[in-house]
């Protein structure tokens, strides 16, 4: 009974511990990460709200202008001193008409028809001048003024001092009974004269004007001077809560519109996110249960296996089998066991010195695995973000991409040869990051040989001896500086030189800092690049650098390899 109650309590702590663990690694990251995502897009949603809601209304403000304009054209031809005015008014002012009458209104006629039938959404063109006939014309035709003709007539006549374009909306009913809404512009011609009235459909303009916003959340509606719905709606009680209500005015038209953004389409992805995070952290804590119930399960096992094995140890039976794999507790508490029925520990000192070096190596190795993709990634990333936050590349774009190129060249394997047109590009990307520190302190000019782009020669041979330069020689200089990358092939070998217009050296410095790279331990030197490179020409060929400089004309360093890159001693 006592084991029985020690086993439930030992189960409940092992159940306990193994999801807290699980909560600290799966479920806590997520909300953390998650709570920051909802911040930092909430935040991004909002601060590009108001400049997104301006440019969708200054795109659809250009459309109701680029559909009003299209009736310029048109309303200059028939104005006072257009070229179909006095076409107009003749056939308005003529009760009989002549064969040349008949030609002329079927002329002006198919000219209002022309446009009618190019624009789906305009129901008919009226055009008046006054008359003592009563007439107008019409897209059909010639016709008598009538009571159907009161909706915009009577307009014009109350309207044609006062201003000199508006707008009306007009209901009419069809023979069967059914009604449709026409939205009739006036344009006055001349003094009061006449008038061209364009009746609209408003269905087909609405369509037209509003594609695609009722998709994205937004509903339009716009207005007239005075306030007249002409087309859509206004939205009753909108307010902040639900709509971000946003206005702009045609200056063609005079005509407000009134942009109503639906909160809860415009946040939909922020939704979503939260949905996603929920179901992730939900997801994480079944799948911690579950690992918790599993270990705690085989934790206990393996406790009961330990207490079998004491207990035969105990009464000096036959050890049970061990199982072939253990966890961490259960190995080391195996191990203690063990160690008590080993005689000799020069036994245990070889296998601990072992599985030491073998640990050592996995994480040598681990992290020469990750450190270099963990890098990249990040400096990936870095780049990314720079980009968002300015929405176009930039310097700093610039600088990550060749910090990645240099680091990524650097990383390679040292023993590795490379072609000097590969060791070229680096210095570039190497030249470029140097540029921005040093505030374009310095120029770079190149004289490369064409075929000896494609020698071999050691990677990272030709950096140190560019930063040398730039450090020691261009930036002590109160004046800009020049730096000369030469190369060419000679008798099989890669002659190249590196010239900085710097402050140079006398004789006794040179044969100082000569002496300083034949040092054993070069690494205690101010120049560090030139002894690395000393000791790998020495190590792969034998050779030397041979420097040359004067004070205050520059320095020249020359390096000699083999075409081929192939190490000779």
């Amino acid at each position: 009974m006592h084991e029985r109650t020690v086993g439930t309590a030992m189960r409940r702590i092992f159940f306990r511990n193994n999801l807290f663990a699980f909560l600290a690694l799966l479920v806590l990251p997520i909300l953390i990460m998650g709570s920051l995502s909802m911040y930092l897009l909430h935040g991004y949603i909002r601060k590009n709200l108001d400049k997104e809601t301006e440019i969708l209304l200054d795109q659809l403000v250009s459309k109701v202008d680029l559909i009003t304009d299209q009736f310029n054209p048109l309303i200059r031809t028939v104005d006072i001193e257009g070229q179909s005015s006095y076409v107009a008014r003749k056939l308005l002012d003529s009760v009989e008409m002549t064969y040349t009458d008949i030609f002329l209104l079927n002329d002006v006629k198919d000219q209002l028809a022309s446009l009618r039938n190019a624009r789906e959404y305009i129901h008919s063109i009226n055009l008046y001048f006054v008359n003592s006939n009563d007439y107008y014309l019409s897209d059909t035709g010639k016709h008598s003024l009538s009571e159907d003709d009161g909706y915009w007539f009577d307009s014009y006549q109350e309207n044609r001092y006062r201003t000199q374009s508006w707008t009306l909306v007009s209901e009419h009913r069809q023979l069967g009974g059914s009604s449709y809404t026409l939205l009739s512009m006036f344009h006055v011609l001349g003094n009061g004269e006449g008038v061209i009235v364009f009746n609209l459909r408003p269905d087909y303009l609405t369509t037209l004007i509003t594609e695609g916003l009722a998709e994205a959340g937004h509903q339009l509606c716009i207005t007239d001077e005075e306030g007249q719905i002409l087309l859509g709606s206004l939205l009753p009680g909108a307010d902040g809560e639900r709509y971000i209500i946003s206005t702009a005015l045609s200056e063609n038209t005079r005509w407000t519109l009134t942009l109503y953004s639906d909160k809860a389409v415009i946040f939909q992805v922020y939704r979503n996110v939260l949905f996603l995070i929920l179901a992730l952290s939900s997801l994480s804590l079944v799948v911690g249960v579950v690992l918790s119930v599993w270990l705690t399960q085989r934790r206990t096992r393996q406790i009961y296996a330990i207490i079998n094995l004491l207990e035969a140890a105990q009464h000096n039976e036959d050890l049970p089998k061990l199982p072939e794999k253990q966890g961490p507790t259960y190995g080391y508490i195996i191990h203690q066991i063990v160690n008590a029925f080993l005689e000799h520990s020069y036994v245990k000192a070889q296998l601990d010195a072992r599985k030491y070096k073998l640990k050592t190596a996995q994480l040598v190795a681990l992290q020469a695995q990750l450190n270099p993709h963990f890098l990249f990634n990040t400096l990936e990333t870095l780049n990314w973000k720079v980009y968002e936050f300015t929405n176009s590349a930039n310097q700093a774009n610039q600088m990550i991409e060749n910090l990645s190129d240099l680091m990524r060249y650097s990383l390679g394997n040292s023993e590795d040869m490379v072609s000097l047109s590969e060791e070229v590009e680096n210095i570039k990307s190497y030249l470029s990051l140097q540029k921005v520190r040093y505030q374009e302190k310095f120029e770079t000019h190149y004289d490369i040989e064409k075929g000896a782009l494609h020698c071999r020669m050691p990677r990272m041979l030709l950096q140190p001896i560019v930063e040398n330069a730039i450090y020691h020689g261009i930036k002590p200089l109160e004046r800009n500086g020049r730096i000369m990358i030469t190369a060419k092939q000679k008798n099989g070998s890669l002659l190249i030189s590196i010239f900085d217009d710097g402050v140079g050296m006398t004789e006794s410095q040179k044969a100082t800092l000569l002496a300083s790279l034949d040092e054993d331990q070069p690494l205690h030197t101010d120049h560090i690049g030139l002894a690395n490179v000393q000791a790998r020409l020495r190590l792969l060929y034998g050779l030397s650098i041979a420097i040359e400089s004067q004070p205050n004309e520059g320095t020249t360093i020359y390096i000699q390899v083999p075409q081929d890159g192939e190490a000779k001693i």
